[in-house]
């Protein structure tokens, strides 16, 4: 109505101007004769009264398009405060965290939603106003390496930070952000927006552990051996060195299954697994086939003395007794050795002929390892 009030008072005037105007136009013009207070009507000029409708009809277009364009801004003034309102109440409310901070290593928050105090655990905003950004980083000297990204890059996104909270509890943050630039092209302040993703990500590894490793044993599966043995012949490549495949397989295992039952079998997997991985060292992989066939990696060996070293550790271990359902068992292990270079390149050479050796093995009494040799395949 403000806007409005001083265009209407306006309008009003020329309003009684033009119906004067037009009155005189048709009318004619009121004369005094000299001498008397007599009024004399003198008729218009046609040119004239042509010209002043003209130009009325011009101001009538001028006033109507002025109430348009105040119409107009009003309209725009109106959806902006909405739109700002509307922002507002969307940062209020949202559990993403959005900010504003200051430039440099440590950076101070010049704004911030509400989500932002809880995600870290902070009751209050005050603690945020007092704190340095670089306090909220699980590695402060992080905070130098984001800073230098944005002031190189002018923004970041879907940057994954190590972050933490009041009390100590570390989290995933992912990070959005873009460098705010005065005038002179200095950047004086972050915008971003910031999610907890800690169990998103917790997820994700989950699923990848679930299509890497065997579900009943936790072990390495095959496509996770494939993808560790590949990178263990390239490096051997290079350097000049030596890889053990050992394809191990348990003897008489279908027995244990037909007298004792699935489960049991299971269970007898499952002590395996652990004794085998208490064997080796960290570089190693022990990798569960299917059924009862598990596949060793031994990256970086010496000599073939090593690998007949792990072998004839892996025999003992496994020939150790076991105790399932109150019940004591008795069960050993064949397995064939294949050795990188001279037994294959390749990762599907290697698992073939180790497999080979262990059935040289099964062959020879079981209970034993087996180099491969070619005359076996």
């Amino acid at each position: 109505m403000k806007n409005k009030r001083p265009l209407n008072i306006i309008l009003i005037g020329i309003g009684l101007a033009v119906a004067y105007w037009i009155l005189e136009s048709l009318l004619g013009t009121f004369v005094f004769k000299t001498g008397s207070f007599t009024k004399e009507l003198i008729p218009a000029d046609p040119y004239l009264i042509w010209t002043r409708l003209i130009v009325i009809g011009l101001i009538i277009i001028f006033g109507i398009y002025a109430q348009y364009i105040v119409n107009k801004q009003k309209q725009t003034e109106e959806a902006l405060r909405e739109s700002e309102e509307e922002y507002r109440t969307l940062a209020e409310n949202i559990n993403v965290g959005v900010y504003r901070n200051t430039v440099g290593t440590k950076g101070k928050f010049i704004e911030f939603n509400p989500a932002m105090v809880r995600m870290f655990g902070y009751k209050n905003k005050e603690d945020f106003y007092n704190m340095n950004v670089a306090d909220l980083y699980l590695h402060p000297e992080d905070r130098k390496t984001f800073n230098a990204k944005m002031l190189r890059d002018g923004f970041v996104s879907n940057e994954e930070l190590q972050l933490k909270k009041k009390d100590g509890t570390p989290f995933v943050g992912s990070v959005s952000a873009v460098a705010v630039k005065d005038e002179n092209g200095d950047v004086k302040h972050y915008d971003g927006i910031i999610e907890d993703i800690t169990e998103r990500k917790r997820m994700e590894e989950q699923l990848i552990h679930m299509a890497t490793h065997d579900r009943l044993t936790g072990l390495p599966n095959r496509e996770l051996l494939s993808d560790r043995l590949s990178v263990a012949i390239a490096y051997a490549e290079r350097y000049s060195q030596k890889i053990a495949v050992m394809m191990l397989d348990l003897d008489y295992f279908k027995e244990v299954n037909d007298s004792m039952g699935h489960g049991a079998g299971d269970m007898l997997l499952k002590i395996i697994s652990e004794r085998l991985t208490k064997i080796l060292r960290k570089s190693d992989t022990i990798a569960r086939m299917g059924g009862d066939e598990f596949i060793l990696l031994l990256p970086e060996i010496i000599s073939i003395a090593n690998a007949t070293t792990i072998a004839n550790k892996v025999l003992k271990a496994i020939g150790e007794p076991y105790e399932i359902e109150d019940r004591k068992l008795h069960i050993t292990i064949s397995i064939g050795i294949a050795i990188y270079p001279k037994d294959g390149q390749d990762i599907e050479m290697l698992i073939r002929n180790a497999d080979y050796a262990m059935y040289s093995a099964k062959n020879k009494g079981r209970n034993n390892y087996q180099l491969y040799t070619p005359t076996r395949s």
